[in-house]
């Protein structure tokens, strides 16, 4: 699964547990590798100590590795090189964007 197939997994994960999270979503300050900016950062918000992506993981049922095939995480390849924040972020931006246009 490419970089793009597993954020599009991730995105759809979210539609089916909180429709509407494209709308939470600010992509001025979306922080990829930030537990409180990224995606599941603000879509779930959380506290100093307890972090909205922690939050997201435990409500979605994700462990680690099944983060990272979702998105949440970095792992595999983009355009047959090392993913890097700067990729997923493109790639979550088109996502929120999409959602965004068809509500």
């Amino acid at each position: 699964m490419n970089a793009a197939e597993r954020v599009a997994r991730g995105a759809r994960l979210l539609d089916g547990h909180a429709p509407g999270w494209a709308g939470l979503v600010r992509l001025d300050v979306m922080d990829l590798s930030s537990p409180c900016a990224c995606v599941l950062g603000q879509v779930y918000g959380g506290t100093a100590g307890r972090p909205g992506y922690n939050v997201g993981l435990r409500v979605l049922g994700l462990s680690e590795e099944e983060a990272g095939d979702s998105g949440f995480l970095l792992v595999g390849c983009h355009e047959g090189r090392a993913v890097t924040w700067t990729d997923r972020s493109g790639l979550w931006a088109a996502e929120v964007r999409a959602r965004r246009v068809a509500a």
